[in-house]
């Protein structure tokens, strides 16, 4: 996502500079406490934390389109949501 949006243009220099240097550091962060807490912890202190959070995202993005009417070709992006 971060080259395609540097090809793409969507962000400006600065910007890109910035999501760049702040993927390097979470990237670094993990890679430097991924030896200290040793395999099978890390398994517990950063995969599992990270699927659980996508569940609950997938699962809130699920019902609520679950649970909104269906709607045909409408301009309104939010007819069919429950927030209104």
């Amino acid at each position: 996502m971060l080259v395609g949006a540097a090809r793409l243009g969507l962000l400006s220099r600065h910007q890109q500079a910035f999501a760049t240097c702040e993927t390097a550091l979470g990237v670094a962060v993990w890679a430097l406490h991924s030896p200290v807490i040793a395999p099978g912890p890390f398994v517990f202190a950063f995969v599992l934390p990270l699927v659980a959070a996508n569940v609950m995202v997938m699962g809130l993005i699920f019902t609520n389109d679950s649970l909104s009417p269906l709607t045909e070709a409408v301009v309104d992006g939010l007819d069919g949501s429950i927030v209104k």
